[in-house]
């Protein structure tokens, strides 16, 4: 079904007048709380579409790098990615924890605290703000900072769309010795290339932008290419009683190499090596995505807005570096998010207000994880198993404000907030005693933890 997609997007790339049309930036509430941002209590830092696509980038990495105390890391653009905010990096490159993640008002982090930032992408990102310091823990714990994205908007009436089509190269002079199987090019001459298409329709009541991207990248080493085709769609509504609808809907499919480190004579002698090749390190990663939110103002000034997010996820990660570090892991999981808030603003004269807010975030994930010494054999070879496990999580955040300001100099704010995580790991864990016979172990691991702010 994506090729079709992908060919229906091509064809209206180059046999239609190649529409482009530039959008407003969106208006994106940096921080959780109506606030200026030299008010907040911590950092708050933005950066606009100018930004994000400047010379037509394919990677947020660009954007993101430029924002102080910020830096996010991949192997080639589209490959396997770290982000630290203001040092807080407590994990490998394979994921993104202890951040806050929110994209369109819709909570993309999972319940254990891990953040799906392949979702990011210039082609539909307009606005992306990062806040760090005390105002991040606001968003649930999200110590190591809270990213907080909006996709374009159409701006003007009807219909609109834009295409781009890139080819470039990774500085590599010769062909790879070995690709993914759905790598298009066959890694000629390091190669990489990327189709982005978006179309967008606006009317009084109703907007919507639909936008897909392929991109392929072999890489600069001998195993270091990614590949990925997405779909991302953001469709809103105004109903009769002036309720704002937003229905998100979206699909990654996505893969990337592990190439592994080198040592400092490795890359003096030769710097194309990737140890990750030998044991086929790579990872085949799906995400699907459905979300809707809604949103109204009452006749007594009080702000109502309440979003939930559907996901599922499936992954294949054969890996290694090593002839003693390898093997081969298969996941599967979905999810739920909820993010609710009410906010009532009372004017007390012309320059004060007094503002009371109350915020729900509720995450909740199922994950199932198997690891194995090595991948599927072809033969009726039975591949010892390591583990086979079962992760249960939630986490909810309950928060409370009063506010006094005057909205330019001065802000008094007390809040307090709750924030419990829950998790039980359960499963099988195979292990081998002195005369190397193997036992499956029953593993149980319950756990809970609760921070007042």
């Amino acid at each position: 079904m994506i090729k079709h997609i992908l060919l229906a997007a091509i064809t209206l790339c180059f046999s239609s007048a190649l529409a482009q049309t530039n959008l407003q930036t969106a208006e994106v509430e940096a921080f959780r709380l109506k606030s200026p941002e030299k008010l907040v209590t911590g950092v708050v830092h933005s950066v606009d579409s100018a930004v994000i696509k400047s010379h037509g980038s394919s990677d947020m990495s660009r954007a993101l790098n430029t924002i102080p105390g910020v830096k996010m890391e991949t192997r080639g653009e589209g490959g396997s990615r770290r982000i630290q905010v203001r040092g807080s990096s407590l994990r490998s490159p394979y994921s993104i924890r202890n951040s806050m993640l929110l994209i369109d008002g819709f909570v993309f982090t999972e319940a254990d605290g891990n953040s799906p930032v392949e979702w990011l992408d210039p082609e539909f990102i307009s606005k992306i703000s990062v806040v760090s310091g005390p105002a991040a823990a606001s968003y649930g714990g999200a110590y190591g900072g809270a990213i907080i994205a909006e996709s374009s908007n159409p701006s003007i009436t009807g219909n609109s769309s834009s295409c781009q089509y890139r080819i470039s190269t990774t500085g590599r002079t010769e062909s790879h010795s070995s690709q993914h199987p759905n790598y298009r090019l066959g890694g000629n001459f390091g190669l990489q290339s990327r189709l982005a298409y978006s179309t967008q329709f606006n009317s009084n009541e109703l907007s919507y932008t639909l936008s897909i991207i392929t991109s392929e990248n072999p890489g600069y080493r001998d195993w270091e290419w990614n590949v990925k085709d997405q779909i991302y769609f953001n469709a809103k509504s105004i109903d009769n009683n002036d309720g704002k609808h937003n229905l998100i809907a979206g699909l990654y499919m996505g893969a990337w190499a592990l190439p592994g480190a080198l040592k400092e004579e490795q890359v003096a002698t030769n710097p194309l090596e990737s140890p990750g090749l030998t044991y086929n390190a790579h990872v085949n990663r799906e995400r699907y995505i459905l979300g809707y939110g809604y949103e109204k103002t009452t006749e007594s000034n009080l702000e109502l807005k309440a979003s939930v997010l559907g996901r599922y996820t499936t992954k294949i990660n054969p890996f290694g570096t090593s002839s003693g570090y390898f093997g081969y892991k298969e996941e599967d999981g979905m999810g739920v998010s909820l993010l609710a808030s009410a906010l009532k603003t009372k004017r007390l004269n012309k320059a004060w207000y007094l503002q009371a807010e109350l915020s729900l975030m509720h995450l909740r994930d199922n994950n199932n994880l198997a690891e194995w010494d090595s991948g599927p054999s072809p033969l009726t070879v039975v591949v010892p198993q390591r583990y086979d496990l079962a992760f249960d999580a939630d986490q909810t955040f309950v928060s409370s404000s009063i506010i006094l300001t005057n909205n330019s100099n001065l802000r008094i704010e007390g809040q307090i907030g709750v924030n419990h995580r829950n998790r039980l790991t359960d499963g099988i864990v195979f292990q081998e005693d002195t005369s190397f016979i193997t036992h499956a172990i029953e593993y149980n691991v319950p756990m809970k933890h609760t921070t007042l702010l």
